[in-house]
């Protein structure tokens, strides 16, 4: 009796289509996936730049960007 009820709900949601809810949704997550990925990308590459121009000594440098970075 479920697995009707779970068929019916199923063939329902395969004849309904997306709409521009569903369009919009996937363009703020890929939105979302391409930021994280942009800042990460930033860090690593801006981070030993910016210990190097700080004057720190190399540990702390280290030590910096370790806690930069998390």
């Amino acid at each position: 009796m479920v697995e009707e009820k779970d068929k019916e709900l199923l063939k329902e949601l395969d004849e309904t289509g997306s709409g521009r809810f569903h369009r919009k949704a996937i363009f703020v997550a890929g939105m979302g996936f391409f930021s994280d990925a942009y800042d990460l990308f930033v860090i690593s590459t801006a981070l030993p730049i910016i210990g190097s121009a700080a004057v720190f000594g190399s540990e702390i440098t280290s030590s910096f960007i370790s806690g930069m970075i998390g």
